[in-house]
């Protein structure tokens, strides 16, 4: 489906399902690579299409009938949960490599624990990913994203507003609520609240970067500050992360 284009006209329903054939597309692709090798990209890009795929579940899960998103995204969850153990530790290899490469004593037993465990993660997902029952439902659901109509909630009310046009400006203010509402915590955030925060921030970007220009809103700014909330949620699995070392 990733030859439908997206435009204003679209119904809401099909806008969403477009959006997820957008994302499955990369999926594919990604989860192939990662089926022969996980390689680092291929999981941080894989794991990015799923966490934009849920967002078209949150945000279109209402224009489909109740139950057709919920088992796909259990599926894609527990996928989830492999590619995002593979990212954190690549990710605290990497910035461990970054400090023993000039420490006066560098950890290299904890260099030594994180390489283990990343080869076992990486090998898990691996093996996860190829298995049949999980291609199966991967085909599964790239059929769906390829399936116009299907699962869609009929409307009794034919004056209702159903094209995205009409519904996006709703969509995105309702995420540029979510993260503005945090503003008033900032100062002594926690980091349970940051990532909370975090993911309202990845909730707006995908629907206003791709629904914004039919809603006739302008861009919304505060990508700066994303870089940060990544940085302090590393920062603290990391500190969970050590306790198991």
């Amino acid at each position: 489906m990733d030859d439908v284009a997206l435009t204003a006209d679209l119904n809401v329903a099909e806008a969403g399902r477009v959006m997820m054939a957008q994302e499955a597309v990369k999926i594919a692709e990604y989860g192939a690579v990662i089926c022969t090798g996980a390689e680092v990209t291929a999981v941080h890009e894989m794991r990015k299409a799923i966490r934009r795929t849920f967002t078209s579940f949150k945000l279109f899960g209402p224009y489909f009938k109740a139950g057709t998103l919920r088992k796909k995204k259990k599926g894609l969850r527990r996928i989830m949960r492999r590619l995002g153990r593979s990212r954190d530790l690549a990710v605290f290899r990497i910035k461990l490599a970054a400090y023993n490469e000039f420490a006066a004593e560098p950890l290299i037993d904890l260099e030594d624990y994180w390489q283990r465990q990343h080869e076992e993660a990486d090998d898990t997902l691996q093996s996860y990913l190829a298995a049949d029952k999980r291609q199966s439902f991967l085909e599964r659901y790239f059929g769906f994203t390829d399936s116009p109509g299907k699962g869609v909630l009929a409307t009794a009310d034919p004056w209702s507003p159903n094209k995205i046009a009409y519904i996006a400006p709703i969509l995105i203010y309702q995420r540029v609520a979510a993260v503005r509402a945090f503003g008033d915590y900032l100062d002594d955030a926690s980091a349970a609240q940051l990532h909370r925060l975090r993911i309202q921030f990845k909730e707006l970007r995908p629907i206003r970067e791709q629904q914004g220009r039919h809603a006739g809103i302008a861009a919304i700014h505060g990508h700066h500050l994303l870089p940060c909330l990544v940085v302090s949620i590393d920062a603290d699995v990391f500190n969970r992360d050590i306790f198991r070392f």
